[in-house]
């Protein structure tokens, strides 16, 4: 965004060739914690549309409670069931990894 920023009120953007763009958030948090009304919401709602202003088209993609770790055994993080949040990666990070690859072959081959 930065490479556009102009700092002129007039005129605050210098891009003149917007392209999409597919903002990923991959997050520890559930993916209800990301629901219209939420502070995430509002916070990715915020990047998008500054991206639409300075990027071009924005779509949101969230993936949510995800795996930091590799063993989670060698912390003393009592806040989620480690079992669980690999049992949820293991069956939902493939579809996310697929749906993900979709968008960006719909974006890759949209006219911009």
């Amino acid at each position: 965004m930065f490479q556009s920023l102009t700092y002129n009120k007039e005129n605050p953007c210098a891009n003149t060739h917007f392209i999409p763009v597919l903002l990923i958030m991959t997050s520890n948090a559930k993916e209800e914690n990301y629901r219209e009304g939420t502070p995430y919401h509002s916070m990715l709602e915020r990047y998008r549309k500054t991206l639409n202003s300075y990027v071009g088209s924005t779509n949101v993609y969230i993936c949510g409670n995800t795996v930091q770790v590799p063993d989670y055994s060698r912390f003393n993080w009592t806040l989620f069931d480690p079992e669980e949040k690999i049992k949820y990666n293991e069956t939902h990070f493939p579809k996310a990894l697929s749906e993900v690859r979709e968008l960006g072959k719909i974006i890759i081959s949209s006219p911009w």
